[in-house]
């Protein structure tokens, strides 16, 4: 399916422009559907996005925040990593949205799972945007290249929304990731990437023509043809 790609001179533009595109489907689905579900990528690059959206006049409450992944990190830890989507969007006016947590301080990576996907399945019914970034290696939410339980997040024959895994090549920070599934992602309503410079864009280039789909999961998504994927690109 083709991509739906979005030039922008400037990330302060993207943001803006997209931040617009944002609301205007959040306030639809409330008018059509009385709810929805915003579920957004962690990371720096969505901080303009998120911060811009978080002063717009929705009726937030009837909005679900949560996020695309989480990394299962120790209790002493929690304090150091708070996820942007926290810091940036569940502030201001969306502070009154309610927001479920993938990882909840304490929890194992199954009990986190289980919580979450209880809490989340009834929203998945109805509206759902999705923003994500992506990784010059090839990864998207946390679905790693070679990832330990890479293959079960890929699989079609799934229903769990959210699945565990292990990353092999980030000995930086060797913790357990939860992450929503190649199936809960292109069910979303809207799937939108954001990506910044030119090695996003051709890292992107790749990955379209990519069918290893263990060795760049982006690819999955990027090459799907049940939801339009849309490309916000900054060119700086």
């Amino acid at each position: 399916m083709p991509l739906v790609f979005h030039t922008h001179p400037t990330r302060q533009a993207r943001d803006v422009a997209l931040c617009q595109v944002i609301e205007t489907r959040l306030r639809s689905a409330l008018a059509e559907r009385g709810q929805a579900c915003f579920i957004g990528a962690g990371g720096g690059t969505p901080r303009g996005v998120y911060d811009a959206l978080s002063h717009c006049d929705l009726d937030w409450p009837r909005i679900t925040l949560t996020t695309s992944d989480a990394i299962c990190l120790p209790e002493a830890l929690m304090d150091d990593f708070p996820h942007v989507m926290k810091t940036a969007l569940h502030q201001n006016k969306a502070a009154h949205a309610p927001f479920t947590a993938l990882y909840e301080r304490g929890e194992s990576a199954d009990q986190a799972i289980t919580r979450a996907q209880n809490a989340l399945k009834p929203m998945m019914t109805g509206p759902v945007y999705t923003l994500l970034g992506m990784g010059t290696d090839g990864h998207i939410a946390s679905l790693y290249p070679h990832a330990l339980g890479l293959e079960r997040a890929l699989a079609l024959d799934t229903d769990d929304l959210i699945a565990p895994l292990a990353p092999t090549n980030l000995n930086a920070q060797p913790f357990v990731r939860i992450s929503f599934t190649y199936t809960a992602l292109i069910a979303s309503t809207a799937l939108m990437i954001l990506l910044d410079g030119p090695d996003k864009r051709a890292a992107l280039d790749q990955f379209l023509n990519n069918d290893d789909l263990i060795a760049h999961p982006a690819s999955a998504v990027l090459r799907q043809e049940q939801t339009p994927v849309e490309i916000y690109w900054s060119q700086v």
